[in-house]
C-alpha cells in the first residue's frame, strides 16, 4: 500500500525505510522543514484531523497503515495572529460564564452556579495553555493594562482561585460570589485588554 504524504499541499519525497513509523515520519518532516520561526501547524492523518491532539496512539503506526498524511507548516507568528481574534472571544465567553455563576450564587441557585463555575474553570485551564503560546509566537513583551509585565498579572490568578476553593469548601456562597465578581472577572477583563493590545500591535 502506498503512503501519500503531502507538505503544504505538495507531494513530499521523504527518504524513509519501509519499516518507518508515524513518529519517524513526523521527525523526518520536522528536519526537512526546519526553518527559524516555522513550525508544523496542522496534521491530518488518514482523513482524521489530529492537530492539537495527543499522538501517542499513532506513533507506532507503520507506513503500511498510513494511507494519507497531510502536513501544513508556517510561521508561528502568523498562527499567533490568526489565534488572537478567537482568543479574545474566548475570554469574553469566559467572563459571561463567570458573571452567570456569581448571579446564580446570589440567587441561591448553587447547583446551577456550580455547573457554570465548573465550565468556567475548564475555560481558565484552556486559556492558561493558549495565552503563553500566542505571546511567544508574537514575540511581544506582554504587559497588562497598567503597564506591569503580564507575568506579574498571571501570578495574581492562583491566590484568587485558592480563596475561591476555600470559600466553596466552607459553603460561603456570598464570599465566593464576591471573589468571582470583584477579583476573578476584573482579572480576565484585564487579560482581554492585553489580548486587544496584542492585536493592535500585531496588525500595526
Amino acid at each position: 500500500m502506498n503512503t501519500n504524504i503531502k507538505i503544504n499541499g505538495q507531494p513530499a519525497a521523504l527518504n524513509l525505510p519501509p519499516w518507518a513509523s508515524f513518529g519517524q515520519v513526523m521527525g523526518t518532516i520536522r528536519d526537512q522543514t526546519k526553518t527559524p520561526g516555522v513550525r508544523i501547524l496542522r496534521v491530518r492523518l488518514n482523513g482524521e484531523e489530529i492537530t492539537g491532539k495527543s499522538w501517542d496512539s499513532h506513533l507506532g503506526l507503520g507506513l503500511d497503515e498510513i494511507t494519507d498524511l497531510e502536513v501544513e507548516t508556517g510561521l508561528v507568528s502568523d498562527l499567533a495572529r490568526e489565534t488572537l481574534g478567537s482568543l479574545d472571544e474566548f475570554i469574553g465567553g469566559l467572563i459571561k460564564e463567570l458573571q452567570r455563576s456569581a448571579e446564580q450564587l446570589r440567587l441561591g441557585q448553587s447547583p446551577n452556579a456550580n455547573d457554570s463555575l465548573a465550565r468556567a474553570l475548564d475555560g481558565i485551564q484552556i486559556l492558561g495553555h493558549t495565552s503563553p503560546l500566542v505571546e511567544r509566537g508574537l514575540g511581544f513583551d506582554a504587559r497588562g493594562s497598567n503597564g506591569d509585565p503580564i507575568n506579574q498579572k498571571l501570578a495574581r490568578l492562583e491566590p484568587i482561585l485558592e480563596d475561591m476553593f476555600t470559600a466553596q469548601k466552607d459553603g460561603d456562597v456570598v464570599l465566593l460570589a464576591d471573589l468571582i465578581e470583584y477579583e476573578l472577572i476584573p482579572y480576565f477583563q484585564d487579560r482581554s485588554k492585553v489580548v486587544q493590545g496584542w492585536s493592535e500591535r500585531a496588525y500595526a
